[in-house]
């Protein structure tokens, strides 16, 4: 599934690194498999980090997959 970075944070793509990074943590906070009761909360977190860390490395969309061998 392709999942664009700054729609998973629900941030502009014109937003700042701080409004990203506010975004992120707010985000995680609400994910975080040890505070959330959702049963899929590992994948939440996992793509709401891999939308962050594709942003900090300057992509702007990224390739995140549910399962490790679909393509």
């Amino acid at each position: 599934m392709r999942l664009n970075a700054y729609e998973v944070l629900g941030v502009s793509q014109w937003a700042n690194e701080s409004e990203i990074r506010k975004a992120y943590l707010s985000k995680m906070r609400a994910a975080h498999p040890d505070v959330s009761n959702d049963p899929n909360a590992e994948k939440i977190a996992a793509r709401i980090n891999a939308a962050y860390d594709a942003i900090r490395h300057g992509k702007e969309t990224f390739i995140y997959n549910d399962t490790p061998n679909s393509q």
